[in-house]
């Protein structure tokens, strides 16, 4: 898959898109501002991927995106098992884990609120709903190229 959208923020925490099941804890792909349920880099692009049933995960931390400007973020995972964060068109890193080789179904999306922290009282408020913009979402069923998330980012 690949998930692709811009973003604007001057925060320093909170979720850009999530993606969840509803009656599966452990499926899960959120793109998020500085926290991503595990981990704090506060303004900073991060990432966290599980699969179905799972309880381990793969995350990625990015550079710095809490700067007020518009910036192009792709989050893509292969057949292989790896998952890879662009930002402004350059990769943030990958990681491979048999943590997200599995299915990850999901029927419940939020963009600019983690759709489970939302309605509990999981992390501060200022890491469950995004303070700022986000434009141009696109979810694939495949890996986008190197070349497709340059073109997404000339555009």
């Amino acid at each position: 898959f690949s998930m692709a959208m811009w973003v604007k923020t001057t925060e320093s925490f909170g979720p850009i898109l999530s993606a969840r099941n509803g009656s599966d804890g452990g499926a899960v792909i959120d793109i998020m501002v500085g926290y991503d349920g595990v981990n704090s880099s506060a303004g900073s692009l991060m990432t966290l991927v599980r699969e179905n049933n799972g309880s381990s995960y793969s995350n990625i931390v990015g550079g710095q995106i809490n700067n007020g400007a518009w910036h192009h973020v792709v989050l893509t995972r292969n057949a292989a098992s790896t998952i890879e964060l662009f930002l402004d068109g350059v990769s943030m890193g990958t990681r491979t884990s048999t943590a997200i080789d599995g299915p990850i179904t999901t029927n419940l999306r939020g963009i600019g609120k983690e759709i489970l922290w939302g309605n509990v009282s999981y992390a501060d408020a200022d890491k469950r709903q995004l303070n700022g913009q986000v434009d141009d979402v696109q979810i694939y069923n495949r890996q986008l190229t190197n070349t497709e998330i340059q073109n997404l980012f000339n555009l």
